[in-house]
């Protein structure tokens, strides 16, 4: 499988317009049956970007908080000059942060940005928890080439990014920029929302899949859009997927060899156990574009590690051979 997350690619910071993050296929994933973690589901065995100490960038020097509480950008020691800030929200639940001297929702949406001067992009993946808790985290950052925060950042949002509101944010972390450039971020900035980009084109299934299923998962409900069955092995997304690509995987539920695997951008770690109680009978079987499928009715509910979880409603799942 290929996950296609937040692209790995330049934001530049002089002249011409710069792509940055949304997402990249990885060929490698889909052999090993997880989702290479990367912006955005960017999906499988999601963690937060920057969670490994290894890659922590040395400590910059610090940069003064605003009296106001406004965001800093700490740069080499110096602040980065910024009056604009747009967010957005992906379908695996992360949000996306853009803070500079120009940018608009437009190019937020499409990861093509027009403004030659210093700008910055953070990643902002929320992580559920076994209570049902919610918190956001410090992910990918993108000042140039793309880079990991260190970690023990913190991030507090209050808002969705839904178009035409502000959504506060607050942020406290350093890093490393694509360049070495040592950065100290701390302070609250209102951001535009710029509501969700248009995921009707892009690395989906040739084919709908009518899907009337849902996974409850620590107490919060996630419509399942995708399923794939490989001989007695079984894949349920939040988001639809083929045989060879996964564009965004905010939760997942795998079973292989009678025992089931949850993971996901939505979760810091993978968990998993046998729950006995979940159950997937196989009905109608088929055939379509994407080639063979079967429907699946799911029902029952069990603990996967740590997570309460369960799913009921029926998916027509393609066959994978």
């Amino acid at each position: 499988m290929r996950v296609r997350g937040t692209a790995f690619l330049v934001v530049l910071l002089v002249g011409c317009r710069s792509p940055a993050p949304d997402a990249k296929p990885n060929p490698s994933a889909a052999r090993e049956g997880t989702a290479a973690a990367g912006p955005q589901g960017s999906g499988g065995v999601v963690t937060a970007r920057g969670a490994s100490a290894a890659s922590a960038s040395p400590m910059p020097a610090s940069v003064p908080p605003d009296p106001s509480g406004r965001l800093v950008v700490g740069v080499d020691g110096r602040p980065m000059a910024h009056g604009r800030a747009f967010v957005k929200r992906l379908p695996d639940g992360k949000l996306s942060l853009y803070v500079g001297q120009k940018g608009s929702c437009n190019e937020l949406l499409m990861n093509l940005f027009d403004d030659p001067a210093p700008h910055l992009l953070v990643e902002l993946p929320a992580k559920l928890a076994p209570d049902g808790s919610e918190r956001y985290t410090i992910g990918g950052l993108y000042f140039g080439p793309p880079t990991d925060a260190n970690p023990g950042g913190v991030a507090r949002v209050r808002g969705d990014a839904s178009v035409g509101r502000k959504t506060e944010i607050e942020l406290a972390f350093t890093g490393q920029g694509g360049r070495g450039e040592a950065l100290d971020v701390k302070g609250k900035v209102h951001a535009d929302g710029c509501g969700e980009p248009d995921t009707s084109k892009g690395p989906l299934p040739k084919a709908t899949h009518p899907s009337t299923a849902s996974m409850l998962i620590a107490k919060k409900r996630i419509a399942i859009r995708g399923a794939l069955v490989r001989g007695e092995s079984i894949e349920l997304t939040d988001f639809p997927r083929d045989c060879q690509t996964a564009w965004f995987i905010g939760a997942r539920l795998q079973r292989q060899s009678g025992s089931w695997r949850l993971d996901g951008a939505r979760f810091t770690d993978a968990s998993a156990g046998e729950a006995p109680a979940l159950v997937v009978k196989r009905g109608n079987a088929g055939t379509g574009p994407d080639g063979p499928t079967v429907e699946l009715e799911l029902s029952g509910s069990d603990r996967i590690g740590e997570f309460g979880v369960g799913f009921s409603g029926k998916i027509q799942a393609i066959e994978c051979r």
